[in-house]
Parts: C-alpha cells; sequence; structure tokens
C-alpha cells in the first residue's frame, strides 16, 4: 500500500477534508490556522509533560517549587516508586507599546498558547485576538486599580489550579512600572513558576516614534525613567537636573502640574523641552511640545490623556530642522 502524503496525514489530523492551500478560500484558511494553533498547544503540553518525567529536578524561577510529586506505593513489599509531574507555569508577556507590529515573536506564541490570557486594559484588541484560550480583561479603572489588580492574581491563581497554562500580559515591558516583579513573587510564593517574555517598553519607542530619540550624541549621553505616581498616591523622589541626561515619566500625564512644579523646584530650568506623546505608536499618537514652563497648561489645552509619555531634556528639539 502507498504511504499516505504528509498533507493528508495532517488533514486527518486536524479534521478537516484534504485540500491543496491555494484553492483555499479566507475561512477555509482561517479555520485551519485556529486547528493548527490548537494542535500546536497540545503538542507544547504533551512535550512539557515528557520533558518533565525526563528531567524531573530541572530548575525553575522559584528554586523547584514548580515541581510537584504524585505517590504512589507499588506492592506491599516494594520500593515507593514516585512520579514527578511539572506543575503548570504563568508567564509574563510584555505586549509592546501599542502597536501591534511591535509584539514579539515570543510574545505572540505565548498568546497563542496559553490556555488563559489576564491582559492590562490597553492591550490592543489585535492582540488579544490572538489568543486561543479564555481572556480576562483588568477593569482597572480610576480608584479600583488595586481590587483590579487582585482579581486577576485571584483568577490567575485559580486557573494554575485547574492545571491550566496562563499567561499575564501587560502593556510595554511587564519589569518597566508594570508590576511585575510584584506578580512575578505573588505566583512564585505560591509555588508556581515564572517566565518573563521581555516587552518593548514605550518609555523608548513612544518617543522614538515621535521623533524624539533619549539619547544623541552630544545632547544626552544617558536616560532616567522614573515616574511622578508613587505607590498608594505619593510622590516619588525625583531625579535631579542634569544638561546632558534625557528624563522620561511614565504614568505621569494625570500630575503633571505637579511633576512640572517639582521639577523647577528641584532645579529644573524653566525653558527646559518637554514632549508629551499620547497613545505612541498607535493610529491615535499625539505629540505636544513645549517646556517646563509651559507644558501643563499646553497639555490641558490640547487634552492630552493617558496613555502618555513625558520626555524631558534638549532631546526633544534635537531633530527640529
Amino acid at each position: 500500500m502507498r504511504p499516505m502524503a504528509d498533507s493528508s496525514i495532517l488533514s486527518q489530523v486536524l479534521g478537516l477534508p484534504e485540500k491543496h492551500p491555494g484553492s483555499m478560500n479566507q475561512q477555509e484558511i482561517e479555520d485551519r490556522l485556529k486547528a493548527l494553533a490548537t494542535l500546536d498547544r497540545r503538542i507544547a503540553t504533551e512535550r512539557a509533560m515528557l520533558n518533565a518525567l525526563l528531567a524531573p529536578r530541572a530548575g525553575s524561577f522559584n528554586d523547584g517549587a514548580g515541581t510537584a510529586c504524585l505517590e504512589a506505593d507499588a506492592a506491599e513489599g516494594s520500593e515507593k516508586s514516585v512520579l514527578h509531574v511539572a506543575k503548570p507555569r504563568v508567564v509574563l508577556v510584555g505586549a509592546g507599546p501599542g502597536d501591534p507590529g511591535l509584539l514579539t515573536v515570543a510574545a505572540a506564541q505565548a498568546v497563542t498558547q496559553a490556555d488563559v490570557v489576564l491582559a492590562d486594559r490597553l492591550v490592543p484588541e489585535s492582540i488579544l485576538k490572538l489568543a486561543q484560550g479564555t481572556v480576562q480583561i483588568a477593569d482597572k479603572t480610576p480608584g479600583r486599580a488595586h481590587e483590579a489588580q487582585r482579581a486577576l492574581d485571584d483568577a490567575g491563581l485559580a486557573a494554575l489550579r485547574q492545571g491550566k497554562s496562563v499567561v499575564r500580559l501587560k502593556g510595554g515591558d511587564p519589569f518597566v512600572f508594570g508590576r511585575g516583579g510584584e506578580e512575578a513573587l505573588w505566583y512564585s510564593s505560591h509555588g508556581y513558576q515564572v517566565e518573563i517574555i521581555p516587552g518593548v517598553s514605550s518609555s523608548i519607542a513612544a518617543a522614538a516614534c515621535a521623533g524624539i530619540p533619549v539619547t544623541t550624541r552630544g545632547v544626552a549621553d544617558r536616560f532616567v525613567v522614573a515616574t511622578a505616581h508613587g505607590r498608594d498616591g505619593s510622590s516619588p523622589q525625583l531625579p535631579r537636573y542634569e544638561s546632558m541626561c534625557t528624563y522620561v515619566f511614565m504614568m505621569s500625564v494625570g500630575r503633571l502640574g505637579q511633576l512640572t512644579a517639582d521639577l523647577t523646584a528641584g532645579g529644573f530650568p524653566p525653558d527646559t523641552p518637554v514632549g508629551v506623546v499620547q497613545s505612541g505608536t498607535t493610529p491615535q499618537q499625539r505629540t505636544l511640545r513645549a517646556t517646563v514652563k509651559t507644558v501643563a497648561e499646553a497639555a490641558t489645552v490640547a487634552g492630552i490623556k493617558a496613555p502618555a509619555v513625558i520626555v524631558v531634556g534638549n532631546v526633544v528639539t534635537c531633530l527640529d530642522s
């Protein structure tokens, strides 16, 4: 008997009719891609289980706490046998600054393969559509940030206890003012492995898309990323002024007036250039240029709102012709 062609075998595995890709319509292509994504998840799960059986002592983010042991007594008088099964992991994934084209390949694969995706409110819909599993979006509206974060933490823990793979999808990079460190410690403290997939941070990408390089030879040889919004509403200590430094402030547009007043009091010259980039890297991007003295009023008049990145320093105008 002649062996079946690879495409025929794959069609049988996917449960779809055999058909040459060139003759498929758009719906058939989408159905096949969805079936392939499901198959990928099943293969990844099977591979993880087999690897766990071959290497039960493999290390993890939390020093091996992600390995569970199922012990079964053999017949009376025999030695005890131990089966090591890898516990499900949570992956902290950076969704990038907003443009879906800036999502990394590793991030896209993680979102596609996850059973549960817990996403920040500002993650674009086009990225969320990559998910094949359940999607829950954080309800981090003003005044509810703490409650929304706790709800996501509890949802992630519940999914992991059910044996599901979890992706925590965060805007920008998880470890740049994204509470990624706190969440990694949360899951680790409950005995689960944590994997980190970095993302493109808006602290750099938004400025770049607005034509503002955070470093330029002869203008700025370093940059600082900070925030004017501290924990529980506090005001963190601001960096001191240096003419050759660029200052990028995240999550600060709602406190722009207080921020510029504090910068002035701390020695920033009132005529220091400031750029405010709203919804950077997206079609809704808006850029406002002013100075430390004038930016708060200018932003109010222009209706600048979050999400926005504030860039302070001479690089804001260094590319102006």
